[in-house]
């Protein structure tokens, strides 16, 4: 069976159907990803087939400081990318886009939810059509206005696709931005039940499939990373921001590395940009690029992260408490369910300083760790996130 996964967005958009993709290619289907230039670097890494459409220009998003904002949940910098950056990419692609997936021919599309392009393709050509989605807080707002029939948010876009709508005589969405990314048959949801106890009208809540395997990093870089974090009897925070959330934070670096310098602590940062790692340095700090959460996370007493997907549910597996910051998109929302799950504290506008006091309060709390581990042990395992999703993949595709 060929599967197209149509994906957008940043690594954690895409790690995640990269594993489904594995396990998909362990049961002999042949899975393949449709891609901007910039995110077909981490399927291609991986040995998959990776079609890619657009110029990278998507890379501007790094120097859009307006995208990045908590206002709202999170859903002001979700306009800011559907209006900026999605509607761009349909408008100058679609037609690309759809004239590839015929010639791709696939049985089945499986899309993101900002790889809307992928339900219009697979709703103009008649192509079966799963929808895999990370992300509970826009089908909450789905929800809300279902009754009203609001397709305000995000409106030039909406205003792309009710067009869209009319030309090949689609029924109207709600809200069309957040509409197309849920249509498919079934509706996934790769949240873990445990954290969203009750999910949203129509979606099926299967775990998250988890992937970490990342580009650029060696073992000799984990082994070392491992070292440094089971070296002491002190305090030992990890601080990671995500795939490109961090290479904006300069100042956010040096100041973490400031503070635990001059206390009794360690701190390993994870996804510091290479240009200011070696002025971050110092006795207490380890500064490196991308590794593995999973080899790493399970020696930290805590870690400091942003709230992104991928990286929330590597801390997560391993049993380990996490002061979350978010800075956008789905960030507010996963930090608020961890905290009211028990996994950790969620922190906004704070210092440095403070986040760092926080966490060294939380590794410093028996009942903090008892209750990450108590939550960890609750989680769908990701083999049988992958495995559950996989088996709805090849029904739907026949």
């Amino acid at each position: 069976m060929k599967t197209l996964f149509c994906v957008y967005g940043s690594a954690g958009d895409i790690l995640p159907y990269m594993a489904v993709a594995e396990s998909l290619r362990g049961e002999g289907a042949d899975p393949q990803f449709l891609t901007d230039r910039w995110l077909s670097l981490y399927p291609r890494s991986a040995g998959f087939r990776s079609n890619v459409v657009g110029t990278s220009s998507e890379k501007r998003v790094l120097e859009d400081s307006d995208l990045f904002s908590t206002r709202f949940q999170g859903l002001d910098s979700r306009r800011r990318l559907f209006c900026r950056y999605v509607l761009p990419f349909l408008d100058d692609n679609y037609i690309a886009i759809r004239d590839q997936i015929r010639d791709i021919a696939p049985d089945l599309i499986v899309t993101s939810p900002l790889g809307l392009w992928g339900a219009l393709v697979a709703a103009e050509l008649d192509i079966p059509h799963v929808a895999l989605h990370l992300y509970p807080d826009l089908l909450n707002l789905l929800d809300r206005t279902a009754r009203e029939r609001d397709w305000r948010f995000a409106l030039p876009l909406a205003r792309w696709l009710e067009a869209f709508e009319d030309r090949i005589g689609y029924p109207s969405t709600s809200i069309p931005a957040v509409s197309w990314g849920s249509t498919g048959t079934p509706l996934l949801l790769t949240h873990d039940p445990v954290l969203v106890d009750q999910p949203p009208a129509g979606a099926k809540c299967v775990g998250f499939p988890y992937w970490d395997r990342v580009l650029g990093s060696t073992d000799e870089q984990t082994a070392e990373a491992q070292r440094f974090l089971s070296e002491s009897q002190d305090p030992t925070l990890i601080v990671c921001l995500g795939s490109f959330i961090g290479l904006r934070e300069p100042l956010f670096w040096k100041e973490v590395s400031d503070y635990v310098n001059r206390i009794d602590a360690r701190a390993l940062l994870v996804g510091v940009p290479e240009d200011i790692r070696t002025e971050i340095q110092g006795p207490n700090v380890r500064v490196f690029g991308y590794l593995q959460m999973s080899k790493i996370s399970p020696l930290a007493d805590v870690v400091i992260h942003h709230g992104g997907i991928g990286t929330m549910y590597g801390v997560l597996q391993a049993g380990v408490p996490a002061v979350v910051v978010p800075r956008a998109f789905d960030q507010p929302f996963n930090a608020s369910v961890l905290a009211k799950a028990g996994g950790g504290q969620q922190m906004e506008n704070e210092s440095a300083e403070a986040i760092c006091d926080a966490a060294i309060a939380l590794a410093r709390d028996s009942r903090a760790k008892m209750q990450a581990e108590q939550l960890s042990s609750l989680l769908v395992p990701p083999d049988l996130a992958c495995s559950t999703i996989v088996g709805v993949l090849l029904n739907a595709g026949g």
